[in-house]
């Protein structure tokens, strides 16, 4: 009868520790209901093992199995997809809206009023000729429109030179990231060594996972230990379990030195990933960087330069006060040489207009190909 009655209270026992360690978990879900990354909780019960016997066996009780996130490997796989379009897209919203602004009509000088003005005077000048007042003001109105091309195409570039000052920051905090995932990797390995899972680290590395995934486009893999590894949409490697490998910038001497983005692989060896990028803000800000602005750039280099020679073809043909003919009314276009920054040697190269009423506006490329020959390649055609 003693035994029995032990039983019975032993049975009943497991049953209230179970079930106080269910209440404890389920206090914890409602004092975590605002803690962002926070996932709910439950308790999973199962029978503890039976006292048989000549009848068959019996019950001893219950006991906790485990405790599990309510987790959806599906859903955190589609969030982090659509993370990393998010940030895409979320750049290039912010700086459209920064060129909307410095393109924008009410602007107080935009390129389309400043156009107006100019040709408002030209039109001025044409119904007197010889007027000193009219000449004037259309040469102030011509330099006040090659000060807007000016500063219009020096925003350009200054808002290129902070995208890619951004890019760094945004590799520094890909690198933090990183780092933080591998040692939750190395912690929850350290902290699950039985079916137990390690639910608030596992929370908080999803966490990162997130954030990372809107900084940079990302897959992962679910080790069999407990631990993740984490690689670019192309297979490149961010962290493989408690590794976590560092992207780094290199200038690109090639791209008036702006950034590319380099994965090191810990031997000193860098990896140039920057056309392997293809989302998250990362992406956005190279696409915006070297695509958006810098197509933007060059069209308002081809409008100037087309401009100021088409006026300077009219122009020639007019003739001045003293009677002279064949003038132009603004500077002949002077060419411009850019060179690649990471070039060798000491060899430099220059080029001369040799003919700036046929100037082209188009971009070329020279490779030295030979110690005595060279390539050139019309960049704007292709």
């Amino acid at each position: 009868m003693g035994s029995n009655i032990f039983s019975i209270l032993n049975t009943a026992k497991l049953g209230l520790l179970s079930q106080q360690l269910a209440i404890e978990v389920t206090g914890q879900n409602i004092a975590n209901v605002q803690t962002e990354g926070y996932s709910r909780q439950q308790v999973n019960f199962e029978a503890t093992t039976p006292r048989s016997f000549s009848l068959g066996q019996l019950g001893t009780g219950v006991r906790v199995a485990g405790i599990e996130r309510s987790h959806d490997e599906f859903l955190f796989s589609q969030i982090l997809s659509e993370g990393d379009t998010l940030g895409r897209f979320q750049v290039r919203k912010d700086v459209f809206e920064q060129l909307e602004i410095l393109l924008s009509e009410n602007n107080g000088q935009s390129l389309n009023q400043t156009l107006s003005s100019f040709f408002a005077g030209v039109q001025d000048l044409s119904s007197n000729p010889t007027g000193l007042p009219e000449r004037t003001s259309l040469v102030a109105e011509a330099k006040n429109l090659a000060s807007v091309f000016n500063n219009l195409g020096e925003s350009l570039f200054q808002i290129q030179q902070n995208l890619d000052a951004t890019i760094s920051v945004k590799v520094a905090k890909i690198n933090s990231l990183t780092k933080e995932i591998a040692a939750f990797n190395q912690s929850i390995h350290a902290n699950e060594p039985t079916t137990f899972s390690a639910n608030d680290l596992r929370d908080k590395r999803d966490q990162k996972i997130k954030e990372l995934s809107g900084l940079i486009d990302l897959n992962f893999v679910d080790e069999q230990d407990g631990q993740i590894s984490i690689t670019l949409n192309d297979g490149t490697p961010l962290v493989l379990q408690s590794t976590a490998f560092t992207l780094d910038t290199s200038i690109n001497g090639n791209n008036k030195s702006f950034l590319d983005i380099v994965v090191l692989d810990g031997a000193g060896n860098s990896t140039n990933i920057t056309s392997s990028i293809t989302g998250g803000t990362l992406k956005g800000y190279l696409d915006m960087r070297d695509t958006e602005v810098e197509g933007l750039r060059d069209k308002l280099d081809r409008l100037a330069a087309g401009f100021v020679q088409e006026f300077n073809k009219i122009h020639q043909q007019g003739f001045g006060i003293d009677g002279s003919t064949g003038n132009n009314f603004f500077n002949a276009l002077t060419t411009t040489v850019l060179t690649n920054t990471s070039n060798t040697g000491s060899a430099t190269l220059t080029a001369t207009n040799g003919d700036p009423s046929n100037i082209s506006v188009d971009k070329y490329e020279i490779t030295i190909t030979g110690s005595n020959s060279l390539s050139l390649t019309n960049l704007t055609t292709g």
